[in-house]
């Protein structure tokens, strides 16, 4: 599906190739990329150690003990720090975080 926006939409991928939004272009396509994906995997989401801490740290400021509870009702929020997660996708990030850091509710 990627590949076809690109064979659909040459001339416009050739001009922001020109053009000084080349960076905010890129940035939209793979978006899109992330969006069409159904399934998340452990290279589509790029889970790291920090991002998990990250978001276990705004459960705190926010004072809710409770992770899974906190990122499904806040993904909005969590989205404007890491626009590629897919709310539909939450829990499965959060199951994550716990099995390969560790991490723990407060």
């Amino acid at each position: 599906v990627f590949r076809a926006f690109e064979e659909v939409f040459p001339e416009i991928i050739q001009q922001q190739k020109t053009s000084k939004e080349f960076f905010e272009f890129s940035y939209f396509l793979e978006l899109i990329k992330s969006f069409l994906t159904t399934t998340p995997t452990r290279e589509s989401l790029k889970l790291k150690r920090h991002h998990c801490l990250n978001i276990w740290s705004f459960a705190r400021q926010f004072n809710s003990p409770d992770i899974l509870k906190f990122a499904i009702e806040n993904c909005a929020y969590i989205k404007n720090y890491y626009p590629v997660v897919q709310c539909e996708h939450i829990e499965y990030l959060i199951r994550r975080c716990r099995e390969e850091f560790a991490l723990k509710d407060l």
